[in-house]
């Protein structure tokens, strides 16, 4: 029987071991030895798998041929191994250069073949593969692992059209010798140091055999993930991987501190029967095709998109039929195969609509919490999700940079690849180029001197025979009067880079001389010639009255000229600036019954005018375009109505290009290779015909069918035609149409979703902390301050609750180092039912008796408020959340007033509880950037206040706040402030929340005020503290017996019985008070209080 034989010296000299195709352990290799082996022989087409520690972990290496030295840093430090015959797995890829596994070929065993390593078969040769059970191959387009990509995982006889004779790299994997491992390697391409991560999180210390900051590319089996993170702690920025990745980029290589690493995979039920036949709204079809889209990562039918819109009009509410849909997309097959990370991802972000493909930013968050209760992907979209969707608030931008219903333009770059204009569904303009094999989206309307809150009102792109680009757009404020502002440029190189394009749109001027008050409802350019300058037409509203105005591009400023219509035109369809010899218009229009098409010159000197009126019009002539002719004084003008024509350089004996009814020009390309005509027809689906160089028109064919927004590009040397295209899901794809008629290469276009509305920057919202934060008050009688959470994290222990030890013994929580808790804090831990009553309160962080003294009574003099700013965008706010922690909440007191009794009963022991949080909100508005509402917690409720009403303090102007005694709930006045009032006619029954003016603390000091996040500043956001992700309860569980109740329920019902005649009520009251109602339960007692990243209105509303 062959076999591998490995040698405890060189030159396979030593002590040896034949080892068939298998695992071995340490143990398994006790013939040579442990840490020995430094050469090895190899069968052809077998491969071993050496691995740096025993159980098939640590560093790694693959060896498929003799090897008589071994390096890389394995020579005496192998403790495991596995190996992989031919037989057993077909032992490699073999990959051919005709269909049917014929002609040239070659084996490629697990790694990476650049184009230079596929010699054996060639470049741009591979028709065919074999692929063995278990393996997978990743094709690329290009050299280099770039261009677009195929998985293969199975036998293919013949490699469809997009990929036959186009593959110039592969990688290739073999199924996981360690039973499954992401494997992170130092170096690209799968070299370097490496080491095996099974499914768990893995902070910067566990990362120690590869190193921080050095990982540059990782193998991911099928249905895994990893989610790599920029810092320490799964904080900043992220970026989730499916697949095997040769080269990281988007600034993560070298960059890499923490990772998730993830293999739930949930079983694949059979898809759900679409049978729901309730009619949906235009809109209701859109939203389900977006969320579709989102979810499966491809467009829906036309059945899945009439079911799921059903989906969402079945329902009662919009926010219900978001839930459901959601659910039943997690649920189809195609996402049951992906591991929870990837399933919780496209859950999130299809409820919100966000269609990015960088994970969410609170991914880390929502996996803990599936992972801690072992919550499905349907209960995080229950019990969490569906309140993000509902309250507003996003961390994430959601919005799109296109938008279906508003205007795309495309042109072409110095390297001929496409430039997109687009107007994104928050009205505002960005760019996407292509640089290299990757796009690039530019926010070019972000960069402009105008209004930061405002929005495109109109825009039109234009590119010259020489390729230089003209730009021309309006903006306006998007609140209060939409004065418009406009903005042209001309003469821009088609060949600037990023920066060349943000520097060029910044710097324009604003354009002078339109008449005061213009609102404007759309722009374009007039085709220019004869050395005539741009004319610019515009659509606008003055005084409320609608007109047309042109003026010129190249003047400025430019006095605005109203646009005169033909006086006989009773109904104009449609017109257009542009030269005759000289500038005029074009117009469209009926006069009586009969169209007519004329055009009219503005008046010279001496007020003569150029006018020609065009004969021999298709039969119901709907539409023209005006393009470039062979005469350029002269343009041609295609025609469309029952028949497409054009009418070059002159106005009589048009040339018929096809006879279609019903037909509506939508674009016109006009090149020395080819000349397209686009038009729908009667049902709005889009065709084009073209005509090459030499030849006669050719036949329409069809180019769109079901998209929602499409911008053509003829090939300036050819037939081919560019199309970019919005599809019903809202992606954006650049269709190559390579010859007339033939089937679309289509490549997406990746988007990076925008703001509806511009958020505060980082120094912004520092401004609006200083200005909301308050002076506060503690009760003068006041025993248990604030404090600052490391004094009291450095000295609590993690507590578990189920075996009555210390999980995290006091002290050993903190790391003074990274000044914050340790990373082993937040994990995962055994939990008991969830229907155990303590369940939430399994660990716990819990004071030790030692250290009571001196932690109960807090630290007020360092104790900040914990600031977390929340992003509201549909009401253009920010929340500032203040939270303040104390280390002890002191007893309850009850109000309890009868006639001729007036009592303040101490509750004590019931409302005690170790660590209190508390908070207030203020929000700002983010346009003036002050405070305009309070919400005050007061407990369990809560209440919106205006912020002009409250008291100031009158050294400070600051708002005044008092946090009641014991308790901490903020309120905005002195007095008792009854909570949990059950007082009725002349007795009076509640909760007593005592505030007057004791200590006071100016929380407006330098460093009182510390904002710990605001997910929604992204890049500029700060590093979450780990102990906001540590998901136990901040105080232990107490036991109260039934003494004890009995007790409490004595002294405040005693004195009142047999002595009044209301004791029923009152004793009623009391109950509702002290059982009902938390003062025994939840967090007022008997568990301490929930972490505050794991409060429904971190995410959610109040």
């Amino acid at each position: 029987m062959t076999t591998i034989t490995v040698y405890a010296e060189g030159n396979y000299a030593g002590t040896s071991q034949a080892l068939a195709p298998g695992r071995y352990d340490m143990d398994a290799l006790r013939v040579v030895g442990n840490d020995t082996i430094s050469s090895i022989k190899v069968p052809d087409g077998w491969s071993v798998t050496l691995f740096e520690h025993a159980g098939f972990q640590g560093r790694s290496k693959v060896i498929t041929a003799d090897t008589p030295m071994l390096g890389d840093g394995f020579n005496d430090l192998v403790s495991s191994i596995t190996v992989s015959d031919a037989a057993a797995s077909a032992g490699v890829v073999s990959v051919y250069a005709d269909a049917n596994f014929s002609g040239k070929s070659q084996t490629l065993a697990p790694g990476s073949y650049d184009m230079g390593a596929l010699g054996g078969v060639g470049n741009d040769t591979i028709s065919s593969l074999r692929v063995p059970a278990g393996w997978r191959v990743t094709l690329y387009e290009h050299a280099g692992f770039q261009g677009r990509s195929q998985i293969v995982t199975a036998d293919i006889t013949m490699l469809g059209e997009a990929f036959n004779d186009q593959v110039s790299s592969i990688t290739v994997s073999a199924p996981s010798a360690s039973g499954g491992a992401v494997m992170v390697y130092a170096d690209g391409n799968f070299s370097g140091t490496t080491q095996a991560l099974q499914p768990g999180r893995y902070d910067m210390a566990a990362l120690a055999a590869v190193g921080n900051d050095t990982i540059s590319s990782l193998r991911v089996p099928a249905g895994w993930s990893a989610t790599l993170y920029e810092h320490a702690g799964f904080q900043g920025r992220s970026k989730l991987i499916t697949a095997d990745t040769p080269m990281l980029d988007d600034g993560f290589n070298d960059l890499v501190s923490s990772i998730v690493v993830s293999n739930v995979v949930a079983p694949a039920p059979a898809p759900a029967p679409l049978g729901t036949n309730v009619p949906a709204s235009a809109e209701q079809l859109r939203i389900a095709s977006r969320m579709a889209r989102i979810a499966l990562r491809r467009e829906a039918t036309p059945e899945e998109r009439k079911h799921w819109g059903g989906v969402l009009a079945s329902q009662a509410t919009p926010g219900d039929g978001v839930v459901v849909l959601a659910q039943e997309l997690m649920r189809h097959g195609e996402i049951a195969k992906l591991d929870a990370s990837a399933r919780i991802a496209r859950a999130h972000d299809a409820m919100l609509q966000r269609y990015d493909a960088t994970p969410p930013r609170d991914l880390a968050h929502w996996l803990q919490r599936s992972q801690l209760d072992n919550q499905s992907v349907n209960d995080l979209i229950n019990n969490n999700f569906k309140g993000i969707v509902a309250s507003g608030y996003r961390s994430d931008a959601c919005a799109a940079p296109v938008d279906a219903a508003q205007p795309m333009f495309a042109v072409r770059d110095a390297a001929g690849s496409p430039l997109v204009f687009a107007i994104g569904s928050n009205r505002q303009l960005y760019l996407f180029r292509r640089t290299g094999q990757s796009w690039r989206q530019l926010a070019l309307s972000a960069v402009l001197p105008a209004p930061r809150h405002g929005h495109v009102q109109g825009l039109d792109v234009q590119q010259a025979a020489d390729g230089s680009i003209a730009l021309a757009f309006a903006m306006a404020p998007r609140r209060g009067v939409a004065i418009s502002t406009v903005f042209v440029a001309t003469g821009l190189s088609n060949a600037l880079d990023d920066n060349g394009w943000i520097d060029a749109i910044g710097k324009l001027p604003a354009r002078t001389g339109a008449p005061a008050g213009t609102v404007v409802s759309q722009i374009s350019f007039a085709p220019a010639g004869g050395g005539a300058s741009l004319l610019v037409l515009v659509g606008a509203a003055v005084a409320g009255i609608t007109n047309s105005y042109y003026f010129d591009a190249a003047a400025a400023p430019a006095a605005w000229k109203t646009l005169r219509i033909p006086e006989d035109a009773n109904s104009v369809r449609g017109y257009a600036l542009g030269t005759f010899r000289r500038p005029g218009i074009w117009t469209l229009y009926q006069v009586n019954n009969d169209s007519a098409l004329t055009f009219t010159s503005f008046e010279d000197a001496f007020g003569k005018t150029i006018n020609v009126s065009y004969t021999g019009l298709p039969a119901a002539v709907s539409s023209f375009r005006l393009a470039p002719g062979s005469d350029p004084d002269v343009p041609d003008v295609y025609v469309a109505g029952n028949g497409l024509a054009v009418y070059r350089a002159k106005a009589d004996a048009p040339e018929r290009i096809a006879n279609v009814d019903g037909a509506a020009i939508v674009w016109v390309g006009a090149a020395p290779g080819a000349s397209h005509v686009a038009y729908v027809d009667a049902s709005q689906a889009l065709y084009v015909v073209t005509r090459k160089a030499g030849e006669p028109w050719g036949q329409p064919y069809l180019v769109s069918g079901g998209l929602d927004k499409v911008a053509l590009l003829g090939n300036p040397v050819g037939a081919a035609l560019d199309m970019l295209a919005i599809t019903p899901g809202g992606a954006l794809e650049l269709r190559r149409i390579a010859t007339p008629g033939s089937a679309a290469a289509v490549e997406e276009i990746p988007q990076c979703a925008v703001w509806d509305e511009d958020p505060m920057t980082l120094a912004e919202l520092n401004v609006a902390i200083d200005a909301a934060a308050p002076v506060v008050y503690f009760a003068s009688d006041e025993e248990y301050f604030s404090s600052t959470v490391d004094i009291f994290l450095r000295r609590v222990g993690l507590w578990n609750e189920m075996r009555g030890v210390w999980q995290m013994p006091p002290g050993t929580l903190w790391d003074a180092a990274s000044g914050d808790v340790r990373s082993d804090a937040l994990a995962i831990l055994p939990r008991s039912a969830p229907d155990n009553p303590k369940h939430d309160s399994d660990y716990v962080l819990k004071i030790d008796e030692a250290d009571y003294k001196s932690l109960l009574p807090g630290h007020p003099d360092d104790g900040p408020l914990y600031v977390h700013a929340k992003f509201l965008p549909a009401e253009n706010a920010t929340d500032l959340i203040f939270w303040i922690f104390c280390p002890y909440n002191g007893a309850g007191m009850l109000k309890l007033d009868t006639p001729g009794l007036n009592r303040r009963i101490d509750l004590a022991p019931l409302g005690v509880h170790e660590g209190d949080w508390e908070h207030f909100l203020v929000r700002i508005d983010n346009d003036t950037g002050k405070p305009v509402k309070l919400f005050l917690s007061a407990h369990d409720s809560g209440d919106w206040k205006d912020i002009a009403s409250l008291e100031r303090d009158a050294a400070t102007r600051r708002l005044v706040l008092y946090t009641s005694r014991h308790g901490h709930a903020f309120y905005s006045t002195a007095g008792d402030n009854l909570s949990n009032d059950r007082s009725g006619g002349i007795w009076a029954i509640g909760l007593i929340n005592h505030c007057d003016q004791g200590k006071r603390i100016n929380f407006g000091d330098p460093g009182r005020s510390r904002l710990v996040s605001a997910g929604f500043l992204a890049h500029d956001a700060p590093l979450e503290p780990l102990w906001l992700q540590m998901p136990w309860r901040w105080g232990r569980y107490f036991d109260f017996s039934r003494a004890d109740i009995s007790n409490v329920i004595r002294k405040v019902l005693g004195p009142v019985v047999g002595s009044t005649p209301f004791f029923g009520a009152l004793s009623e009251a009391a109950a509702e008070i002290l059982i009902d109602k938390k003062v025994l339960g939840g967090e007022g007692n008997s568990a301490g209080p929930q972490a505050i990243k794991f409060k429904g209105n971190w995410f959610g509303q109040e």
